[in-house]
Parts: C-alpha cells; sequence; structure tokens
C-alpha cells in the first residue's frame, strides 16, 4: 500500500513480488501489537500534514494582527495572545528540523516496527542460506552473501522508513502546498512551485541513475575488500607460515584504493547533483517571491502577512523537497542492496530440487542396507565423475572405499547424504529412493565424520551438544568418555566449559576428531560415514582414532572412504575405485592376492613411503 508507487516501477521489474514483500512487513499478519503501531504512526503522519498546512497560516495572522495594533482596534491584543497560543501549539507539534513532538513520537512508535522488520528479514535470509546446495554455496563467497545480508536488511527498514515518514508526507505537503498556494494568491504562484518540483525531481532522478553504476562498483569493492580481510584473518596460521604478513597488508591495503576510488566518483557525483538541486530549489524562491510580492503591491485584498505566509510555506517546502532528492537517492541505493538479497533468495533450496515428495517412513531404517544402482553424475557433459556406479553396503557391515584422489570418493558421500541431488541412476536405503526421501529426514539418519572437524567457536560442551541439541550433561559425558577424550577435558580449567576457539583451533586434530566421535555417538544414527577422517593424522594418534572408530561402527552400516590402506585391515569389504567405476573388491587378504591389480599397487607404494620416512 506505501510502495506502489513510480520508484518501484521504475527501478524494480517484479513489482508484484516486491509490493507482496514490503507489504506483508508493513502489515504483520499476525500481530495486533504491530499493526496498532502501523496505524498509530499513519495518524501521525496525517496530523503532520495538518500542523503544516496551518502553522504558515497561523503566522501569517499573527503578522496582520501586530500590524493592526497600530490602529488601536479592541480586543486585538487578545486575538493576538489566542493566536499565539495556537500557533504555539502547532510550532511543538511541527518543531524545529527533526527536533518535534510529532517526530520523537514517530521515532518511538518506529522502533518495534524497524526490530521486527529486520528480524524477519534477516530470519528469513538465513535460514535460506542454510537450504541452498552445497553447490551454491562453494560457488559463492561468504563475504559477498553476509555483505547482502547486512546491507539487505539495513536498506529494507530504510525504505520503510522514509516512505512513510518521508517520501509520502513530503509529496503529499507539496501537493497541499500547490493547491493552497493557488487557491490563495493565484495558478501562477502553484505554478511556480510545480515547475521548480518536477524540475527537481527529474534531475534528482536522471543524476542518481547516472550514478548507480558508480555505486554498484563501490559495493563490489566492498565485498572484496571485506572478502580479503576475512580470508586473511580466516588462513592466518598460513600466513605466519609463509611469512606473508607484509603480502596480505599490501592485499588488503589495495583493496582499500580500489573502494576509495569508486567512492570518490559516488561522492563527487553527488555534490554536483547538490549543487544542480541548490540552483533550483533557490531559482524557483527568487520567482515565486517575485510574483507574490507583485501581487500584494497590485491586490488591496492581500496584506504584508501574505508575503510572510509565501515565504514561510516556501521555507516550509524547501527543507523537505533537499531530503526529497537526498531519499530517492537512499532509496535507489537500497532497491539495489534489496534486490541483491532478493536475487539470493529467489535461488531453489536443494530440497525443492532433490526432493518432490516426502516419504512417510523415512525417519526409520529398518535394517540400514545401501544400494547404488546404475548411478551416473558429472559436473558438465565432458567431464564424468562417476559412470554406472553399482554396489551394496550390507546391513551393518563396515565397507571400504578406495582409491585416488579425483577417483570420486568423495562424490559418493555427496550423494549418498543428498548435498549433491541431480545424477541418474537410483540410490536406496533399505529399498527406499534417496529421490523420493526428504533431504533433513534422510541427514538425520547419516553420521558423517569428516576429513577436518569443523568446530564452532563455543565451548566443548555445546560443541557435542550440536550432535543432538536437547542432551543432557550427562549424555554429553557418555558420549566424551565413549571417545576416550573425557580424561583429557577434566584436565583443562574450565573443564566442559573450556571454548575451543575459531574453527577449533585451540585443539588437537586428534581431540577434535575424537569430538567429532562423540557428536556421532550421541546423535546415534544407524549409517555412520568416516570420510578421510584420520588423514590428517600421524600414525599412532590415527591408530587410537581408529580403535574408537571400530566401537563407533560396531551394529551400524559403515562406510569408510580412505587413501590410508593400513586402517583397512579388517572391514568386510573393500571396493577400489579408480575413474568413477568400481575395478576391485573383496577383504584385504583377497584384494593383496592379485599382483596386477590397483589395490596391491597402491598398497605397495603407501609400503614404501612408510619405509622411507623410517
Amino acid at each position: 500500500m506505501f510502495l506502489n508507487n513510480c520508484y518501484i516501477r521504475a527501478l524494480v521489474k517484479t513489482d508484484n513480488e516486491y509490493f507482496i514483500f514490503f507489504k506483508r512487513l508493513f502489515w504483520p499478519k499476525h500481530s495486533l501489537k504491530l499493526k496498532a503501531l502501523v496505524v498509530a504512526s499513519v495518524l501521525c503522519v496525517g496530523l503532520g500534514l495538518i500542523v503544516n498546512l496551518y502553522v504558515p497560516i497561523y503566522t501569517q495572522i499573527i503578522v496582520d494582527l501586530l500590524l493592526r495594533t497600530r490602529s488601536e482596534e479592541k480586543d486585538v491584543k487578545t486575538s493576538i495572545f489566542n493566536t499565539l497560543c495556537i500557533f504555539m501549539v502547532l510550532k511543538v507539534l511541527q518543531g524545529v528540523g527533526t527536533l518535534s513532538l510529532l517526530n520523537v513520537l514517530q521515532d518511538f512508535l518506529w522502533i518495534q516496527l524497524e526490530q521486527n522488520a529486520r528480524k524477519t528479514v534477516q530470519v528469513k535470509f538465513f535460514s535460506h542460506l542454510h537450504k541452498l546446495s552445497m553447490e551454491w554455496q562453494v560457488s559463492n563467497k561468504t563475504g559477498d552473501i553476509l555483505g547482502a545480508l547486512e546491507r539487505g536488511s539495513e536498506a529494507v527498514t530504510s525504505i520503510m522508513e522514509r516512505v512513510l515518514y518521508s517520501i509520502v508526507p513530503t509529496i503529499a505537503n507539496l501537493s497541499i502546498a500547490i493547491i493552497y498556494l493557488s487557491i490563495r494568491f493565484n495558478g501562477a504562484i502553484g505554478l511556480t512551485v510545480l515547475c521548480q518540483t518536477i524540475c527537481y525531481v527529474w534531475t534528482t532522478l536522471k543524476f542518481t541513475e547516472w550514478r548507480s553504476r558508480y555505486q554498484k562498483c563501490l559495493n563490489r569493492a566492498e565485498d572484496e575488500q571485506k572478502q580479503q580481510a576475512m580470508e586473511s584473518l580466516l588462513n592466518f596460521e598460513t600466513v605466519k607460515l609463509f611469512c606473508n604478513e607484509g603480502y596480505e597488508t599490501e592485499k588488503y591495503a589495495q583493496k582499500i584504493d580500489r573502494f576509495n576510488k569508486h567512492q570518490f566518483f559516488v561522492l563527487a557525483s553527488l555534490n554536483l547533483l547538490q549543487l544542480l538541486q541548490i540552483v533550483i530549489v533557490n531559482l524557483g524562491l527568487l520567482i515565486g517571491s517575485i510574483i507574490s510580492l507583485s501581487l500584494i503591491v497590485n491586490d488591496s485584498t492581500l496584506a504584508v502577512g501574505d508575503y510572510v505566509l509565501f515565504t514561510s510555506y516556501m521555507a516550509q517546502l524547501i527543507l523537505p523537497l533537499n531530503y526529497l532528492g537526498s531519499h530517492y537517492r537512499t532509496l535507489r541505493i537500497d532497491l539495489t542492496n534489496v534486490d541483491h538479497m532478493m536475487n539470493i533468495l529467489r535461488q531453489k533450496p536443494d530440497e525443492w530440487t532433490s526432493s518432490t515428495t516426502e516419504t512417510t517412513n523415512n525417519n526409520e531404517i529398518s535394517s540400514g542396507q545401501i544400494d547404488f544402482r546404475e548411478v551416473c553424475f558429472s559436473h558438465n557433459e565432458n567431464k564424468p565423475v562417476l559412470q554406472g556406479l553399482s554396489f551394496s553396503i550390507p546391513a551393518k557391515k563396515t565397507i571400504a572405499l578406495v582409491g585416488e584422489s579425483g577417483a570420486g570418493k568423495t562424490t559418493i558421500v555427496r550423494l549418498l547424504t543428498k548435498i549433491i541431488a541431480s545424477y541418474s541412476g537410483d540410490i536406496l536405503i533399505d529399498g527406499q529412493s534417496l529421490k523420493a526421501c526428504n533431504a533433513s529426514s534422510l541427514r538425520k539418519l547419516i553420521g558423517v565424520v569428516p576429513q577436518d572437524t569443523v568446530l564452532f567457536h563455543d565451548t566443548i560442551r555445546n560443541n557435542i551438544r550440536y550432535a543432538k541439541l536437547d542432551s543432557s550433561d550427562t549424555e554429553i559425558v557418555l558420549a566424551a568418555q565413549f571417545a576416550q577424550i573425557h580424561d583429557k577435558i577434566m584436565k583443562l580449567p574450565q573443564k566442559y566449559d573450556t571454548m575451543v576457539g575459531e574453527r577449533g583451533l585451540k585443539l588437537s586434530g586428534g581431540e577434535k576428531q575424537r569430538i567429532s566421535i562423540a557428536r556421532m555417538y550421541l546423535k546415534n544414527c544407524p549409517i555412520i560415514i568416516l570420510d578421510e577422517a584420520s588423514s590428517n593424522l600421524d600414525v599412532k594418534i590415527e591408530a587410537d582414532i581408529m580403535t574408537s572408530f571400530a566401537k563407533l561402527c560396531r551394529n551400524r552400516t559403515s562406510l569408510i572412504v580412505t587413501h590410508r590402506l593400513q586402517s583397512l585391515l579388517h572391514v568386510d569389504e573393500i571396493l577400489v575405485l579408480k575413474n568413477g567405476a568400481i575395478v576391485e573388491s573383496g577383504t584385504h587378504s583377497q584384494l593383496m592376492t592379485n599382483l596386477e591389480g590397483e589395490y596391491y599397487g597402491m598398497w605397495q607404494q603407501q609400503h614404501r613411503e612408510r619405509t622411507e620416512m623410517k
């Protein structure tokens, strides 16, 4: 209702989408309190329009009454006092600049409306990000995404406030002033104000369109600057190891220089626009003053107070007219930021692309057998990753996938967890096709221990609890004991309340993997995937961790993805993957009998490497 105007129509292609988006923010569906605040805000705006109409009128009345005091007419002094009292009430409501009773009331009413709008937008955006596919996540920079969220949410509240409290009232005040001045004086005065307004708005529109290209470049430069700082700080250990602090600082300085270059053009073009606006406003005031003075001189029905009336109106309109240009420029920038955010919100969630229906029983697994049937996948037509892959993992058995880098091991894990949803063939768990399963429900049944365990900058307790948010402290301790890390935690000064640092940097690789094991124990899911879970650990720690893994995988369907064959001596079956297809399968002892096989060659190569290291 507030944004269905020329600004949105000129700047946004999807008018209806934006109209609905802002309408829901302006008129919260399930909150009577917020609706009451909106109604009160609209009433404040309406009262402000009435006040702005009568302040110049009462100014003119006071001037005329003061001139009449010389004629010693009776009751003039009483009339002046009464009129002055009314005038003061109006001025208290109107105020000077932004310091007024109505503005204070509007600011108070706006607090909760703004908070609700910002929370609604940020929660919607954040929730949507977690629904997007892995392919989208890895192809976009985190700094750009967070920049879109920050600027987009601020832009939404800015648009709402400017439209409700500034743009609509300014347009209404201008319309009222033009009509009233035309009636009070003649059409020439009204036409002058109208032409002044049209010239001002046209100049602002044209310059703002021209300046928008610089603003977009400035936004990109700001995103790049934030991304550079984020990447450098997140990888500070690598920076220090290679003694590249100076190099990183220079790269960051270059990003700032690029930002400053685009900011200069944005600010310089703004100064040029402001100069033209000053010329238009003052030229309109000059022409209007000449016309009004000539009318007062030649028309006996007009008095000195009428000139005061005209100048009061013009003075009252010049400030919001100046702000109208500023509001439009800001609105144009805000709409660009909102459009960037909306483009991300338009991205289709991965569950929409991977599942058209939800099975009613996919929260339960009877046995846990996994079957791949003629599965094919490729990133593009010329680069197939999996080619007609078929294999089975019997229920409660442990199967290992081995192969060189790029053979397709990680792709299999991502297909099984529906991180990747587009493929041909079929993948089944207990006879249920993954294509018909809800991704979120499926992931609750599968526990993944990754190569690099990612921990949050939180306590050890909360990092373990992340696998089961409603778990008790007793359950967390049992999980840590199972993962053989409880004793080490208890030796720490703050025990389970110890902060692990950003991404868990205060813990060793083995400690992080044990927390990952504790998580999986707490999650208690029927299917376990170990994705290169011990590849970054030394031999002794790896042996201890693999013992814990063996306990974790007991009586569960387990898939171990690794390139370190030493840890696979006792798995039920080993599948050797090459170029997206299985070329060998069997136990370790069976595969070692084939001296020409891929597995035997990999084993011999790793044996030589271990010997050389000794």
